[in-house]
């Protein structure tokens, strides 16, 4: 009748609701929070990596991309960093959605995928503030440019932001499965 599990506190393991679907919907979460996240990062690798603008200065010529601002060059190691660990998690969430079972059932794994996403969730946040904070600072600098080149590096930066974005959500995505994982082990 209830869809709440019946609680009998002199046993650790209370009896689930009778039908599954609550069941299925949990285990589903993490699957598709992983692939949020996957996607999510997809986008903001590519977007990083191929954002870049050229300068012209007399004969010289200063390109721009990812690796020239240092920030942008640590945000895109937490993306690939986070890319690696959510497509090797992929696997082990499809295993769960479809057994309910987990692919490994030890204890040790529990804690490797604890403090994985948990690793991996505090890289993209803190990877996140990087980017929207130089992204920030460096449009202040840019009202010195003029012309062209003030919009090619508003543009540069837009970029930055849209990336941002992206990795906000990848860290989204990630902070579910860490709560999650977290979960798991209580």
């Amino acid at each position: 009748m209830s869809h709440y599990p019946k609680l009998d506190f002199d046993n650790e393991n209370p009896t689930a609701p009778s039908s599954s679907s609550s069941s299925k919907k949990w285990s589903i979460t993490p699957l598709g929070a992983r692939i949020l996240t996957l996607v999510s990062l997809i986008v903001s690798i590519v977007i990083m990596k191929t954002n870049n603008i050229s300068f012209k200065d007399g004969g010289l010529e200063l390109t721009v991309d990812y690796n020239y601002v240092h920030t942008y060059r640590y945000a895109v190691f937490s993306m690939v960093a986070g890319f690696a660990y959510t497509l090797v998690q992929i696997p082990f969430a499809i295993y769960y959605l479809k057994t309910g079972k987990r692919l490994i059932n030890h204890r040790l794994f529990s804690y490797l995928e604890f403090y994985g996403d948990k690793l991996s969730a505090f890289l993209l946040a803190t990877a996140v503030g990087a980017v929207f904070g130089v992204t920030s600072e460096l449009k202040r600098g840019a009202d010195r440019l003029q012309g062209d080149d003030q919009s090619k590096y508003d543009n540069f930066l837009n970029l930055g932001y849209i990336s941002g974005g992206f990795l906000l959500i990848a860290f989204v995505g990630s902070a579910v499965t860490a709560i999650k994982s977290s979960l798991a082990l209580s």
